[in-house]
């Protein structure tokens, strides 16, 4: 099992890096109702909509920082419509990488996204990356993935002011398990995270900033 659970973690960080690196063209749309993901489901868990007050910064602990981001997340996610959608696809030229294909859909607040979609998936495998944003900085990072119409992978990840991961939460299950819903599993703590904060911050750092670069090439 715990070879299982590295290969999942293997998998996603690989499919968050391959999907940062993918870049297209798109078309503009506005007030679109393509993204419907739940709540409750990007969060891991119910939270109170009056724990909204603002923090102040030298005061946070980590718990304080993510029921601040969890706030902002019921913002966004209660705003879809009222953003401008801008989405795209890409698609590798080479054929032997006939796989490499990534759709993009980016919901933006003026000039700046809050939320970028990445999907992107080969035979029979799709995995999405959910990224928010705050006044440009990301904030949390939601991923699912595994086979479609059975997923059996979750990831949600968490970022403080100065945008270094400060919780990774992960769900996994065994891959032909096809009974087990995900919403009914505990999350727990991402070991890669606590065996070295440094450089998991480091690879997702690098993975936004590729996302974000190849969203405004889609415009």
């Amino acid at each position: 099992m715990k070879k299982l659970n590295l290969f999942l973690i293997t998998m996603l960080s690989y499919a968050l890096i391959l999907l940062a690196t993918s870049c297209g063209g798109g078309t503009e749309k506005e007030n679109s109702e393509k993204d419907t993901t739940s709540k409750s489901e990007i969060t891991g868990s119910t939270t109170n909509s009056n724990n909204t007050e603002e923090i102040k910064t030298e005061e946070q602990t980590p718990e304080d920082r993510i029921t601040e981001i969890r706030a902002k997340f019921q913002e966004i996610e209660s705003n879809l419509k009222n953003y401008t959608v801008i989405a795209g696809q890409y698609a590798n030229p080479d054929p032997e990488k006939y796989w490499d294909l990534a759709d993009y859909t980016s919901y933006n607040s003026g000039n700046e996204a809050v939320k970028i979609i990445e999907t992107a998936g080969e035979e029979g495998y799709e995995f999405t990356n959910n990224y928010y944003f705050d006044n440009g900085k990301i904030i949390f990072i939601f991923t699912k993935g595994g086979f479609m119409g059975n997923p059996y992978l979750e990831e949600r990840i968490y970022f403080d002011n100065e945008e270094n991961v400060i919780k990774a939460l992960i769900k996994s299950k065994d891959q032909e398990d096809e009974t087990t819903k995900l919403s009914s599993l505990e999350n727990k703590d991402n070991k890669e995270f606590i065996k070295d904060p440094a450089n998991f911050s480091k690879m997702y750092a690098e993975t936004v900033s590729k996302t974000v670069k190849c969203s405004k090439e889609v415009e």
